[in-house]
This record gives C-alpha cells, structure tokens and sequence, in this order.
C-alpha cells in the first residue's frame, strides 16, 4: 500500500534500532504531561479525542521559531506550505491543497486564530505571536468545525490574561541583520478585569541577493500588536474582547529561474522560442527589476486587524458560548513575472476583504452526565475586493541598461530585443465576491459504558456567492489576453449536510482506540480569468469522506506517547486550478476523483530524567482515479490517472531530541535538535504535474539553551537549516513567457542569539 523513499525509511529505522537500547530508561524517567486541546470546542485531553490532532507547545513554536504560516507547516508531519509569497500561500494537509488568490473561491483548511475563522489566505499570513498552543485537526472537518474544512483545521491559540501580573522580553539578533523583539504584559485591571497587551517585531535583509547589482532582494519587516481585556461581569458570565493589527512588508520577491548554468534561454510563446534571463547557479540570487513603469518598487504589503468579543455564561449544567468577530484585510503585491533586468511582465495585485461572522453554541460539557451535546449556528459575511493588473512588453531596462543596448538574440535568430514602449500590453482584473454562509450543527456524546464512547454529528451549510467585474485588455497585443472585454457577473449557492460518527474504546487508563467516518465540503465558484464570455463559468463543490482508525497510547507509567493513525479518503469532484500553457492566465474547474489513504506515527519517548524524544512519521499514498475537467477552460489538460496528487508526498519524518544538564549553581542547559524529512512533493498546477515536482529536503536545526537558577531568565544560541538545504517554495515550469521555471527558495543557513527575561 505504502511506498517509502529510501533516505525516509533509512532515517526511521536508524533512529528506532538507535532508541530501543534507550527504552529501559524509561523506568527512571519523569512523566509526559497531559496536553490540553480544544480539537471539539470543548476543553480535554488530547489523548482522549478521538481525532487526529497535532498539538505544539508553546516551547515548540519558541524553539523552531514559528512566526507565520508558512513556517508552522515546516514542522507539522502530513501538512506542505508553499507559494511565492504570503500574498499566494498554499495549504496542503493529508495531500488536499488549499490555494488561489480567486476572490470567489473558498480555502479547503479552515485557518483560525483563537476560534474565528481568518477567511482569506492572504489574510492567515499576518505575524503570529504570544501563543499558548497551535492545533492541527487533520482531515474532513465537517461537525464543530465546518466551514469548507475539506483537508483540516489550523487553530491559532494564544495566552490570555492572567490574574497575576506576569511580563516577558524575548530580543533575537542574527545573521542576515535579523532584529526581532517580542513581549507581553499581564494582570489584574480591578473590579473583575483582566488584561494583557502583547507586541512583535521584526526586521532582517533579503536572503536573496540581486546578481547584478548585489543589493538584498526581499528584506523583511513586520510589526504587530494584540490587545486583550477579559471581565467576569457576573460568577457566571466572562467577557472576552480582542483587538489586534499587524503590518508586513518585504521589499522584493526572491523568485529566480531554474538552475541550467546558461546566461540566457527560451521558453514557449505561442509556437515560438522567447528570449529569458538566466542568473548563475546559487538558489538566493535572482537578477528581476526592481520596479513597474510607473516607479512602484517591486515587493508585498499586508495590513490585517480585527475585534472579536466572546462570551461564556453557565447554568448549573448548560455553557452558553458567543463569538462575535470582525477582520480586514488588505494587501498590494508588485512582482517581475519574467524575472529579468527588463520591465516584460510585471503583475500588480490588490486584495482588500472585510469578513463578520457570528457564532453561538449552547452545551453540557462539564456535567459528567453520559449524554454530551452541543448544538450551535453559524453565520458569516464576507466582501472581497481584488484587482490584478499585468503589464507586459514594454522592455523598460533600468537595472541593466546596456544589455537594453545589445540584447541576446530572440526567436532563434539573430533578432535584437525590440524596444516596445510604444506598443505594450495591460491585462486588467477587477473582481468583487459577496458571500453569506450560515450553518446549523449538532454533536451527541454518549458514554455506552466508562470505557466505550460514541460520538455522532451533523452540519449543515450554506453558501451564496455573488460575483461581478471584468476581464479586459489594452495595448498592441490586447487580444492574447482577452479579445473584448469579459463580464464577469455571476452567482450560485451551495449547500451541503455533513457529518461525523465516531466510536472510541478506552482497554485501560493507558491504551484508547477509535474509528470514525467524517464528510465534508468546499461550496463551489466562479472561473477567475476567463478569456472570453464562454470562459465565465461556474464551478461546483467538492467532497471528501474519510474513514479513520487510531490508537492513543501512554505506556510505561506515562513515560512513553504512542500515537498511531490509519485513514483512507475518497476526494470527489476535485476543484483544482490549471495554468494556460502560453500565458500564464489559471482557470478553475472540478477535474475528478482521487484518494488518499495514509499512515501518521506520534510518539514522546522521556529517557531518564533529562532526555526527551519526540518523533512523528507519515506515509502517503495517493492516485488520480477520475479525470474529467469539463468545466475548465483548460483545452488540453493532461491525462494523469494514476499520479499522486498535486501538493501531495509520500513521507515526512521528524525527529526532535531535547537533553538536559542541571548546573551546580543551580541553572540548567538545554541542548536541542531537531531534524525532518520530506520527500518530493507534486506540482502546484495539475496540467504540469510531472514536470514541476518540488524535490525532498532535509533539514537539520539546532540550539543551545541556558536557564537562570530562578528561571527569570535565558538566552539561547540557534542555528536553522545547517545543512543550507535550498529548499523550493514554489516550482513551476512551462506556463508562459514570463512565468516559465520559476523558483521560490525558503531561507538559507541562519544562525542567532536569544536573550529572554521574565518580569513576574
């Protein structure tokens, strides 16, 4: 069923056969500590819940510097991040990949920051900080969390205020000029007030250097504050009110082409040879302009803020829970299409999106009565505003302006670059989408006996999409985007009811089993760049039913955590996104039918008093079965039965060791490694699935922890990919003049000093 890559496999057995002889200190070792988890909106254990959830601590997100999105997935087994920017971040969890920028369109992982769901993608990439916790449900999430959670649920958690005052200082300072301050401070506020105000910021240089001028490409700032006052107004009732903002810039896009040792090269036009600039070899230099014809520098802005009130009342056996949450979002990104020193193509994008949703949950948890329930309703606005406009052939050359004077060759002959100034080409994208989702859900939770338990669930959702603008273009080559203008109005609504049924059976305090069904679904959309009038077509939902069975283990005395999860996923009517073979232009279509079918190992092995071992490994398997995409624009998709899915790998393993040394004067140090391994991942775009696999990586982080003898304070020396593995963010090959083979590469060798000090 599985089929491991070589260096997975050896790495995994490697380490097991290097744990056994370890595992008779277990007997000496101190107890793994119960984690908390709210994976069904109701407070327990983790090894309780009958769901697959990966939970990291927050002394996991200091140690690997979890700061954002992308990097969160670097370290969670069975999930993928990638993309050219946070302004296009792509999500796949168990193989299912959530992207696009279409304004009517639907992520399928639900991204959430403490319960609210963050409803665009560009949105999720704000700065994340002060955080208790991090949830990853993976899987059909269609009960308690169902809003189009058709591959899992991201859950963002952070501290809360605290009735004592507590304060902390985190300073980090490292290669690449990086200048990073974090912090918080938290108490009493009197009469029944609590509150706490948390802050970050950051600043490094680019990782990526200009070939030609040798300045830092995408230097990076980020700045962001949250606000929180929580008010018992009665012995029953807590208010929670949260407001936050944040603001991310990076000065330019670090995209590059592929690595053929060539200065110059071609790619496909419309039938013919077209002339591309080709940097050296060393993935963190790229050679773009630096800015549009209008002097608009190349690079993304993100402003996100938001308010959220909560309000919890209990009965003697009934909590009443309220979530009321406002957020914008608005982003502008200017990148080089071509990635050459001339102005050929370069794309300016907006998003602006204002969401209101509303939550309300009545429940019996904290009764001990052997019916559990939870009935709730939700209700959800959004208003996206996106344009995207392409300039291309107007060849202004401020960067290097004597290759202006004597270009390469074109057309494979000896043609120069002609200057078209005159006679360039805008495409112009203007879209508006309104959504109003609702749902209704349900849970029941009975206790057949203290130890068997069965739970089961319903949902049901609705969304209507109302979508308007137009497609149009102007220039000499106006009619390769779009012959006459394209309007673009159009509306649907879907609906769905989904479900859960789960079946849980405790052996004893230390062994617990489960198996389950879930269903899910993401409401359909509108075609995003449609050439034509007959291109404005409408798309329907998708679906995912999965069966999963799971083993949750504490075994030695609570000194070792097995966890161990099967599943098998049938993924029908697959809306996925395909890339004009000449252009560049994507359209949107359901394409068929997959499955996905998947192992994921969890385990915390505490060796003797001072030696902890946490290790999780994933084995995939996924197979187009169905291709059909009839309703895509896409003329000639390839067939690919039989191929693993787009944004889906075969293994991932990691591997964290953490070893304490108790210092005579009573300090401590904390020696850290942590090591992962992915294999290769398929193509973004499915009608290039073969030709653009983003290859494995191997990583190995490290660090140096020392902890004053009354823990007020540390600071900790960290190095992150030592190996200076090139890890490709995104890959895309043969999709236009000035999108062929493009390369996004993740950070190089970092290394850095931590200083941290606790007020309380």
């Amino acid at each position: 069923m599985f089929e491991p890559n070589r260096v997975s496999h050896a790495n995994f057995l490697a380490v097991a056969l290097l744990t056994l002889p370890l595992i008779g200190s277990l007997a000496y070792a101190s107890e793994i500590e119960e984690v908390v988890v709210t994976a069904r909106k109701i407070t327990e254990n983790k090894q309780d819940v009958p769901i697959a959830v990966t939970s990291l601590s927050a002394e996991d997100i200091e140690a690997l510097n979890i700061q954002e999105m992308r990097s969160l997935f670097d370290h969670v087994p069975g999930a993928w991040s990638g993309g050219e920017s946070g302004e296009k971040l792509a999500i796949s969890l168990r193989g299912i990949i959530s992207d696009g920028r279409n304004a009517a369109d639907n992520p399928g992982v639900t991204v959430m920051q403490d319960g609210e769901v963050i409803a665009r993608h560009f949105m999720a990439s704000a700065p994340q900080f002060d955080l208790q916790r991090v949830e990853v449900l993976l899987g059909p999430q269609g009960t308690t969390y169902g809003r189009n959670s058709t591959a899992g649920t991201v859950n963002f958690i952070s501290n809360g205020p605290t009735e004592e005052f507590s304060s902390s200082i985190k300073v980090d300072a490292g290669s690449h000029n990086l200048q990073q301050v974090e912090g918080f401070v938290s108490g009493t506020m009197g009469n029944n007030v609590r509150g706490r105000l948390s802050g970050y910021f950051s600043s490094r240089d680019g990782y990526v250097k200009h070939t030609l001028t040798g300045k830092p490409l995408d230097n990076a700032d980020h700045k962001a504050i949250r606000a929180q006052i929580e008010w018992d107004a009665s012995d029953d009732t807590t208010v929670h009110v949260t407001a936050r903002y944040s603001d991310t810039r990076n000065d330019h896009f670090g995209i590059r082409k592929a690595d053929t040792g060539d200065a110059w090269g071609y790619s496909n036009f419309f039938g013919w040879t077209f002339f591309r600039f080709q940097d050296n070899d060393d993935p963190w230099n790229s050679a773009p302009s630096s800015h549009i014809q209008d002097g608009t520098p190349m690079g993304w802005d993100l402003e996100t803020m938001g308010i959220s009130v909560e309000i919890e009342h209990s009965w003697d056996t009934v909590n009443l829970y309220s979530l009321s949450a406002f957020s914008r979002g608005e982003d502008m990104g200017v990148v080089d299409l071509a990635t050459t020193p001339w102005d050929l193509a370069n794309e300016v994008s907006n998003s602006d999106a204002d969401t209101f949703s509303q939550e309300i949950r009545l429940d019996n948890a904290g009764s001990d009565a052997e019916l559990g329930w939870m009935a709730g309703v939700y209700y959800a606005t959004e208003d996206h505003d996106r344009s995207s406009i392409t300039e291309a052939f107007y060849a202004g050359c401020d960067d290097m302006p004597d290759l202006c004077i004597n270009p390469p060759p074109i057309f494979g002959g000896n043609i120069p670059l002609p200057t078209l100034d005159s006679s360039g080409t805008t495409d112009i994208l203007l879209q508006n989408n309104e959504t109003t989702s609702y749902a209704v859900f349900g849970e029941l939770s009975y206790d057949i006996s203290d130890k068997t338990n069965v739970i089961a669930g319903l949902r049901y959702s609705n969304d209507n999409r109302d979508h308007a603008g137009e497609h149009r273009a102007t220039g000499g080559l106006f009619f390769i985007f779009a012959a006459a203008p394209v309007d673009l109005k159009n509306s649907g609504t879907w609906s769905d009811t989904s479900g859960r049924l789960a079946i849980s059976h405790r052996f004893s305090d230390e062994v617990m089993v489960y198996g389950s069904y879930s269903t899910a679904f993401k409401g359909g959309g509108f075609n995003p760049e449609p050439e034509n009038a007959a291109g404005v077509l409408k798309y329907d939902e998708e679906h995912v039913a999965a069966i999963e069975i799971g083993a949750k283990m504490d075994l030695l005395d609570n000194r070792l955590r097995l966890n161990i999860t099967m599943f098998n996923m049938d993924y029908e009517d697959i809306q996925s996104q395909f890339l004009d073979e000449r252009l560049g232009a994507s359209s949107v279509g359901n394409i068929g039918e997959a499955y996905i079918r998947g192992i994921e190992v969890e385990t915390i092995a505490q060796i003797g008093e001072n030696f902890r071992l946490q290790g999780n490994f994933t084995s995939y398997d996924s197979e187009y079965e169905v291709w059909d995409p009839s309703s895509s624009t896409n003329a000639n998709p390839d067939n690919i039965i039989g191929e693993r899915l787009r944004g889906a790998y075969k293994n991932a393993f990691h591997l964290s060791g953490i070893y304490t040394v108790n210092l005579a004067q009573g300090g401590t140090l904390d020696f850290r490694a942590d090591y992962r391994d992915r294999s290769t991942t398929n193509a973004l775009y499915v009608n290039n699935l073969l030709d653009s696999a983003i290859p494995g990586v191997e990583f190995i982080n490290a660090s140096i922890r020392y902890t004053s003898a009354d823990e007020k304070w540390n600071t900790t020396l960290w190095g992150r990919n030592l190996t200076e593995e090139a890890e490709v963010k995104f890959r895309l090959f043969h999709a236009g003049v000035w999108s062929a083979r493009l390369r996004v590469y993740g950070a190089p060798r970092t290394f850095g000093l931590s200083f941290k000090y606790n007020f309380d």
